[in-house]
């Protein structure tokens, strides 16, 4: 298992199938293109057995800290740990302090078994609650933890 950094500028078909479960079919594109081409940005792919079955899209929002942007994972191969381990690569290439994530009501609960702290946005979208999910490394201690 490893993780590989997207730069090629043509994305894969299966990247784009992973992506489009996290981001609307149309938009996938110019999504990719501004991974491939802004410095901020940055999409790795899980691979296993030479096979794409996850992916992570961040931006760099300062100094130790980026939001995750994209976050998916093969249905086949979910459940497995991978969305988690990519989280703490993403974390440990970038020395990561803070990461915050945007998402809904289906994925709390992922998030909050992987330390984030989760708080209601509202229903940004008619009838979609979302939620603001974030995760601080705290130095000195064995074990990372969530703070609001």
């Amino acid at each position: 298992m490893k993780m590989k950094k997207m730069t090629e500028q043509i994305i894969q078909p299966e990247l784009y199938d992973l992506l489009s479960l996290a981001a609307a079919a149309d938009k996938i594109p110019a999504i990719y293109k501004e991974y491939v081409i802004n410095k901020n940005r940055g999409l790795y792919a899980w691979m296993e057995n030479e096979n794409i079955v996850g992916c992570i899209g961040i931006e760099l929002s300062g100094a130790g800290a980026a939001e995750i942007c994209h976050l998916a994972v093969a249905p086949s191969c979910q459940r497995k740990g991978i969305a988690g381990n990519m989280i703490r690569r993403v974390c440990r290439l970038y020395h990561l302090q803070q990461l915050t994530a945007e998402t809904d009501a289906d994925a709390v609960g992922f998030y909050r078994s992987c330390g984030f702290a989760v708080s209601s946005l509202g229903e940004k979208y008619p009838g979609v609650e979302r939620f603001f999910c974030k995760y601080i490394r705290h130095k000195g201690r064995r074990r990372d933890e969530a703070a609001d």
